[in-house]
């Protein structure tokens, strides 16, 4: 078995694209547990889907025929035609699959580097597909792994010191392009996003906050945690016509902010309204841009939003890159030990049968053995099987790093006439 990994993310793929592949929670589940049921080639299934990357990971057969499922799956379930979808995709395999998913974790492949929400969404990812059984022995482990190193890029060294996450870029962006210094801010969402926008803004100083939700009491709850004012969903033109910076972070599934409507608040208003929409599918419908007086930030704007601990958190990249050789280097020992542990049961299966077999053999022409006398043949036969088996478990053992662990075990096979099934091995190298 091999480890591919397809996906996109923001480098490659603009957010029009990203926002249609885009899966909620409960949605993912039923797409991964559609892939896995009708692919032939994927033995194992992860997905990682966030505002800003699309990744399926998967142990397959074959890595082509499997590239060639999960790309024909994706572009059925989110009609997206293959010429559009496919030039913003990239792939990896094996070694490069798994340090990949170690960067992710750690913050180095994020739009803001360093970002600590990622390595929440790579746990996130595993208990999904734990969840619904598509994870096995490797990709449990790997991603486990990955978990790992992010922990340790975190507490090794200061690449999330100061980070600037999407909401915090957002709240810079405020901070920065606001014609006020005291600008009125209104959030609307009360989901993750919502909430470390306005943890982002409250740390500002700002006098004048709210939030609104459609559902009031989680407005209600967020705002009360921050100190800030929560409002009812009602009250949102009213709001917004007050307002000096909106920043949206709903779950909506499509845009709730448009054109007509825009233009009809802000022919109330004389002072320009900055719009921030760090929502995934996106809140802000893209032509409200084009009303006068807007100005219009979507989360693609924010990747150019860099904060001044940004050098500092380069500076740690060698060492983050060490701590993932490391932990690309643990699994890849862990996935080669297991490749020979199938042989070693089957030799130990294999010897335990010849033993089995002679010590009934024996035990039938000895039938006045006492209890204690037929204990001690059965120990003695135990011992030596053990003692047999020692030397060829601790070299197969030995082995598993090597190069050529695959001709050391394929000999070992010959040599016991031993039928062990491949199928299961996993080449990460």
């Amino acid at each position: 078995m091999s480890l591919l990994l397809v996906g996109l993310n923001h480098e490659t793929a603009p957010v029009t694209l990203r926002e249609r592949l885009y899966l909620p929670s409960d949605t993912l589940k039923d797409v991964m547990a559609n892939i896995y049921r009708h692919a032939t080639h994927i033995s194992e299934l992860a997905i990682i889907s966030t505002c800003n990357r699309f990744e399926v990971y998967a142990g397959v057969k074959d890595i082509l025929s499997a590239k060639v499922e999960i790309v024909d799956f994706l572009c059925e379930y989110f009609a997206i035609a293959e010429d559009v979808l496919v030039p913003s995709l990239y792939t990896q395999s094996n070694h490069d699959a798994v340090q990949h998913v170690m960067a992710v974790a750690s913050g180095l492949d994020s739009m803001v580097l360093g970002e600590a929400q990622i390595l929440g969404q790579v746990s996130k990812a595993l208990d999904t597909a734990s969840s619904i059984d598509t994870t096995g022995a490797y990709l449990h482990r790997l991603f486990e792994a990955a978990i790992h190193a992010g922990k340790r890029a975190r507490t090794e060294t200061e690449i999330s010191q100061n980070t600037t996450s999407i909401s915090h870029a957002a709240a810079l962006l405020m901070h920065q392009e606001s014609p006020t210094s005291n600008p009125k801010v209104m959030i609307l969402g009360a989901g993750e996003m919502a909430e470390l926008a306005v943890f982002a803004v409250h740390k500002y100083g700002l006098s004048h906050i709210a939030v609104l939700n459609r559902t009031y009491d989680k407005a209600q709850a967020l705002a009360d945690k921050y100190g800030v004012k929560a409002m009812e969903w009602s009250c949102l033109w009213e709001e917004i016509i007050d307002a000096d910076v909106v920043i949206t972070a709903t779950g909506a599934p499509h845009t709730i902010l448009h054109r007509e409507d825009v233009q009809r608040a802000m022919s109330k208003r004389n002072e320009p309204l900055m719009l921030i929409d760090i929502a995934v599918p996106r809140d802000i419908a893209n032509d409200v841009g084009m009303v006068d007086g807007v100005n219009l930030f979507d989360i693609d704007s924010l990747q150019h939003i860099v904060d001044s601990s940004l050098e500092a958190r380069k500076a740690c990249i060698p060492q983050v890159l060490s701590i993932i050789e490391d932990e690309s280097n643990r699994y890849q020992m862990w996935v080669q030990q297991r490749a020979v542990v199938p042989v070693i049961k089957e030799l130990r299966h294999g010897v335990q049968t010849v033993v089995q077999d002679e010590l009934d053999q024996a035990l039938n022409k000895l039938p006045d053995l006492s209890d204690d006398e037929l204990a001690i043949v059965k120990r003695m036969a135990h011992r030596i099987m053990n003692k047999v088996l020692h030397a060829p478990t601790k070299n197969l053992r030995a082995h598993a790093s090597d190069a050529d662990v695959d001709v050391y075990t394929d000999i070992v096979r010959e040599l016991f006439a031993l039928a062990t099934d491949e199928s299961e091995t996993i080449h990460p190298a």
